[in-house]
Formats: structure tokens, C-alpha cells, sequence
């Protein structure tokens, strides 16, 4: 009877234990976010990382950051700061610096969990290289924009340093006869970039559901293009779109471009194809054709082709290209390449 008793008793601690270390609670974050370290990219860039995740909406000025010139005890002003697309590297842009010792500090920026960084100082040494950075997109919302329920609200492109804007007018371009109106706004530090579609934009004759708008060709202050294109995708509504719709080239080794067209020329689609696949994410349900593209000294090639229906009741949907399938190139499709590339 006293084993038994024993036995239960031992059960009982160890089940108590047990749930016990199954109810314990994740600790919450409250440790303050540190800078790793700072890098002197060139006399015109530096990159602080973070030791974590930072909050994005907590990076509000260039003022939040400062660069002292341990020698003369003298600032550089800080032009803007953005952070990237990692959420651990801010991208500082500032006025030349030498090749001396330098401290960054800054304030009020905060880890994704609300930590504000405490006051700290981090030192680096400058840099004299020219700028030879190409400004980046680290930040699009939203990548699908509906225009009749987004109304007056705009979309958001932030870039990893200040853009000139009188690049602007090349850098966005509809694909295809697609034509719809917009206008742009710059923040004061020329690294944020909003785009209105007014509520009057939408009235063009022939009213089309899918407006393909391809991000390219963005320069910097000092003229560095913007590598590559991002593409955003403006829409009337959200019903009858087929979705996630996969397009693979069996060349696995594919680097090119994937061109997306419809039964007449109004339409086109243009991503970069790598890694022998692709994913458009919203396509108007109908029957189009893909088309694998590489380029070589302004020549241009079919790796593989398919004709597909775009199915609006399907989840996703996954096209196999055919490289024994021929399918011309048309001009439509060239221009655009060529505009890509140049």
C-alpha cells in the first residue's frame, strides 16, 4: 500500500512539472536593440546594423542619426536614412566624408517589439571612394492595387537613398497600350515616393482590369541607375482574377525575361526570369501566351513558350513553358526589353 501510495505521489510531482514547463509563458522582449556595427560603403554611404529587427515607422528623420569627426569634433549632416528591406541595415546617405575616425550615434529608433535603442555612440572609419551605389527598393505597398476600393489612399515605394526626381518620368511606364493617370510625391528627403491614381484616373474608353506598372530606371543624386525593374499591378475590383499563377522553364539555368501577353496588344506582362521560374501573381481570367527571353547585343531569343487559360476558380496554377513550342517575338515586347535593359 505504500508503494502504491509512492507511486501515485511521484506521479502526480512529475505531472505537475510537466504541465507546468508546458504553461510557461514566452518572455516578452525587453532588452534595447544595440548598432553592430557601422561600415563606410563610400564618402557618401554608410550602413549601421542593427544587433535585431527594427521597427520601420520608428526611423522618422535623418535627424534621429549623427556623424561626428573625432578629430575636429564636426558633423556631417546626415541627408536621409532608410532601412532596408532585412529590417537589420539602416542605409545612411550624408554629405562627403574623409578618411578619418568618425562616430555615429543616434535616437528614438526603436526594435520591432517598441525597445527604443539607449544612447550609444559607434565608431568607424570614412571612406573617399566616389558613390558608385545604385539606389535600391527596399519598401512597395501594396504590390497589387486596387483603385476602386483604395480610392484617394496611394502607394508607397521607399528607396534606399535619396532619388532624383527628374528621373521620375522614364523610371514609371505602363506595359502593353495600358494607359491610366497618375501623379507622384517626393518626401523632403527624395527617399520616399508616394503615387496617386485620383478618383477621375479611370476613364479611358475601353476601361481594362489589369494595369501593369513597371518601376525602372529610378538614378540617384549622383546618377547611379537603379538595377533591374519591380513590377506593380493596378486593378478595377478584385473578382474574376486567377491567381499565384507559377510559369516554369524546364532550363533550369533560364536567366531572362518571361513576357505574358494577351489576344491583343493592350496587354503585357514582363518579369525577370530566374532560377527557371516565375510567379505572376494576379492575371484577368482569359487565354494568354508566356514566352522564356534572353538577350544578347540587342538580339532576342525564345528559350521555351505556352499558350495557357488563365483560371479565376483555381487557387493557383502551375504553366510548364515548352521549349520545342515556337513562338515569334513581336515588337511590343521587344521595345519594352530594350527599355528594361538600357
Amino acid at each position: 500500500m505504500k508503494r502504491k501510495a509512492g507511486f501515485f505521489l511521484l506521479f502526480l510531482v512529475s505531472a505537475t512539472l510537466f504541465c507546468g514547463k508546458r504553461a510557461l509563458p514566452t518572455s516578452p522582449d525587453r532588452w534595447a536593440p544595440k548598432i553592430a556595427g557601422v561600415v563606410a560603403v563610400d564618402r557618401n554611404h554608410i550602413n549601421c546594423v542593427f544587433s535585431e529587427k527594427m521597427a520601420r515607422e520608428s526611423f522618422r528623420s535623418a535627424l534621429q542619426f549623427n556623424i561626428t569627426n573625432t578629430v575636429t569634433g564636426e558633423t556631417v549632416p546626415v541627408i536621409a536614412v532608410v532601412l532596408g528591406s532585412d529590417d537589420l541595415t539602416a542605409h545612411l546617405t550624408s554629405l562627403e566624408m574623409d578618411t578619418v575616425e568618425y562616430i555615429l550615434s543616434c535616437e528614438s529608433v526603436t526594435d520591432i517589439s517598441g525597445n527604443y535603442i539607449r544612447p550609444l555612440e559607434k565608431t568607424f572609419r570614412g571612406s573617399s571612394a566616389f558613390d558608385t551605389t545604385p539606389p535600391l527598393i527596399v519598401s512597395l505597398e501594396p504590390k497589387i492595387f486596387d483603385i476602386e476600393d483604395f480610392g484617394d489612399s496611394a502607394l508607397r515605394v521607399e528607396f534606399s537613398e535619396p532619388i532624383d526626381t527628374s528621373s521620375v518620368s522614364e523610371a514609371l511606364f505602363f506595359t502593353g497600350n495600358a494607359q491610366i493617370s497618375f501623379s507622384t510625391r517626393f518626401s523632403a528627403d527624395l527617399a520616399k515616393m508616394e503615387i496617386f491614381f485620383p478618383p477621375d484616373a479611370d476613364t479611358a474608353e475601353h476601361k481594362m482590369r489589369l494595369y501593369p506598372l513597371v518601376l525602372n530606371g529610378f538614378k540617384d543624386i549622383a546618377g547611379n541607375k537603379m538595377p533591374g525593374f519591380m513590377n506593380i499591378r493596378i486593378i478595377r475590383g478584385t473578382s474574376g482574377f486567377a491567381r499565384n499563377i507559377t510559369l516554369f522553364c524546364p532550363d533550369t539555368l533560364f536567366r531572362g525575361f518571361i513576357a505574358v501577353t494577351g489576344d491583343s496588344p493592350e496587354f503585357l506582362q514582363i518579369t525577370e526570369g530566374t532560377g527557371g521560374k516565375n510567379t505572376i501573381p494576379i492575371l484577368v481570367g482569359g487565354d494568354y501566351r508566356a514566352l522564356a527571353i534572353w538577350t544578347r547585343n540587342d538580339s532576342f531569343f525564345a528559350s521555351a513558350s505556352a499558350r495557357f487559360t488563365a483560371d479565376s476558380t483555381l487557387p493557383e496554377m502551375f504553366i510548364e513553358l515548352d521549349p520545342d513550342e515556337f513562338m515569334e517575338i513581336d515588337g511590343s515586347v521587344r521595345s519594352i526589353i530594350l527599355r528594361l535593359t538600357r
